[in-house]
């Protein structure tokens, strides 16, 4: 008999790299500044790569901020696509605009304006679970529907109900 739920990570810091073809961001690489092996990270990687189930994301505080979940496609390719999805305004953050060239004077009256992030600007930490794949859906919309308030997800799972035990979630 499997689990239920297996934790594989648990608030890993995350220490985002750029992919090997330097086209998306990855939540973090299994080496070294020096270029060797760390082997727990090896390790995880692994895990993930061969794992469905479910994932969360958390900010610099420990809040959870984004739940997700990989039932087609496993934890590691499901989380960093996440990572690096455009959100648009449904994950946005308060914050003020910056000229990045070589403007000489100090402007003080900066208008505070919503300005739309990637998950990858905001998560510091990350947690995977390996799920029994008849409960990936359901544990995620349990997830949502929990956290609605601090979630940047944009869709709320619903449930219905269906013939025999239980009930089963469904997406719009």
């Amino acid at each position: 008999m499997s689990l239920l739920i297996e934790p594989i990570i648990e608030y890993l810091s995350i220490s985002r790299t750029l992919s090997k073809r330097g086209a998306a961001w990855e939540l973090f690489s299994e080496k070294a500044h020096d270029g060797t092996s760390i082997h727990y990270l090896t390790a995880i990687k692994k895990e993930l790569k061969e794992s469905n189930g479910i994932y969360v994301f958390y900010d610099s505080m420990g809040r959870a901020i984004y739940v997700g979940r990989a039932t087609k496609t496993k934890l590691w390719n499901e989380a960093n696509n996440a990572f690096n999805r455009d959100r648009g305004v449904h994950q946005s953050i308060w914050g003020v605009s910056h000229p990045t060239n070589n403007v000489s004077r100090v402007i003080n009256n900066r208008q505070i304006r919503k300005i739309e992030v990637s998950l990858h600007e905001v998560a510091e930490f990350f947690s995977a679970y390996r799920v029994a794949p008849e409960h990936i859906n359901t544990l995620e919309a349990f997830l949502i529907r929990a956290f609605a308030n601090n979630l940047q997800n944009k869709k709320i799972e619903k449930f219905k109900l269906t013939k025999g035990v239980g009930t089963v979630p469904t997406e719009d």
